[in-house]
């Protein structure tokens, strides 16, 4: 099974199979392990990823300034990693650690910026898709802030 398993990440909605095969080819699969961490906190990160299964826990590890590590999110089958440091060009933000096995989509933010700047019209569908999937997310943790507001 190939470029078939991008279809199902939202990422990737309203684009075509060519593209897709295009997409496929300029990255990989690669399987991680319970316990293996995928993107460092502070660290330059170089790529992107899409879950393709799995679990994987997005956190703030423990340092000389934060006493303790706090998990933040979860991603999922679907979701992306790695898209703040593809947007900003900055150091990872946080560490993300598989959960349990896992298997990601992994292209370099190098080669998805050469397809992106080749065709106008996907790097419209990709971005607009992108930032839905962010907005999905800011809103769901303002859903969950209002849960510690007082009465």
């Amino acid at each position: 099974m190939g470029y078939e398993r991008l279809i199902a990440i939202p990422m990737f909605l309203g684009v075509v199979p060519d593209v897709l095969k295009t997409i496929y080819a300029a990255g990989g699969i690669v399987k991680i392990a319970t316990g293996e961490i995928i993107i460092r906190e502070g660290e330059i990160n170089q790529h992107m990823y899409m879950v393709l299964s799995g679990e994987l826990a997005v956190s703030l590890p423990s340092n000389a300034n934060r006493y303790s590590q706090v998990i933040i999110a979860t991603r999922r089958q679907g979701e992306c990693l790695g898209e703040y440091s593809f947007l900003d060009h900055q150091r990872a933000g946080a560490t993300v650690t598989a959960k349990q096995p896992a298997e990601l989509f992994k292209i370099s933010h190098a080669a998805f910026n050469r397809i992106l700047e080749s065709d106008t019209d996907l790097e419209r569908v990709l971005y607009k898709n992108l930032l839905v999937s962010l907005v999905e997310r800011l809103r769901a943790n303002d859903a969950e802030l209002d849960l510690f507001r007082p009465i």
